[in-house]
């Protein structure tokens, strides 16, 4: 299905359809899922220090999700802003 969906939107023939990705998920492509991940550390570790009454360990679902991606991003804070400014360079250049 999708290489007929690329093929009619490309207008090329459906041999180039077949190479071409349309709208892949950044869960599938793996530069993208690390991007996320590393995104998620840095947003929550922020969230925490500017609201810590909001981000405790006692919570449940997304907000302890929130709070273990905090307690990665202070506890390997050097190596998580590391692998920030790498992927901003590794993004920015390919």
């Amino acid at each position: 299905f999708l290489p007929v969906v690329a093929a009619w939107r490309g207008g090329g023939g459906l041999d180039q359809g077949v190479h071409r990705v349309l709208g892949m998920s950044a869960l599938l492509n793996f530069q993208s899922f690390l991007v996320c991940i590393i995104l998620f550390i840095c947003s929550s570790t922020y969230v925490r220090v500017q609201f810590p009454s909001y981000i405790t360990r006692d919570k449940e679902g997304m907000a302890a999700l929130v709070y273990k991606g905090s307690v990665v991003g202070t506890r390997l804070s050097p190596y998580v802003s590391m692998a920030c400014m790498s992927m901003g360079i590794f993004v920015l250049l390919f």
